[in-house]
């Protein structure tokens, strides 16, 4: 039987496949349960470019209307940094009025989304119980 988990949390039964964090007692908070579960990151909106060969080097090329979602997270101190996807200009980053990366972070968060966050974490508690 295949899995699809990148990362997770379990509160002190391992799961079959053994990914994931293994908890003795619940996270208490949403921010707990987040970083316990490797969920710390952002992600961000970012203009598109091809790299094109020219003369021994390279030029980056805008690729018109297209913006890759790129997936921001510190991992052992060090950022890394995963393409998840290409979207158009109609897409929409709810986050990227904010004014530089700590505060995309802070409202991802703490920001707007934590209360269905914390919702969405209470309902998992209850299911689990």
């Amino acid at each position: 039987m295949s899995h699809e988990i990148e990362t997770a949390f379990f509160v002190q039964t391992p799961p079959w496949h053994n990914l994931g964090t293994l908890l003795t007692d619940a996270p208490q908070t949403a921010i707990e349960a987040i970083t316990a579960a490797g969920l710390n990151w952002f992600v961000t909106k970012e203009s598109l470019a091809a790299v094109v060969p020219l003369d021994g080097s390279y030029r980056a090329v805008g690729v018109h209307d297209q913006y890759a979602i790129i997936r921001r997270r510190i991992e052992h101190g060090i950022t890394r940094l995963d393409a998840l996807g290409v979207v158009g200009k109609q897409y929409l980053d709810h986050d990227r009025n904010q004014s530089n990366a700590d505060a995309r972070v802070h409202s991802a968060w703490l920001g707007q989304g934590m209360q269905l966050k914390q919702q969405a974490l209470n309902t998992a508690l209850q299911l689990a119980a």
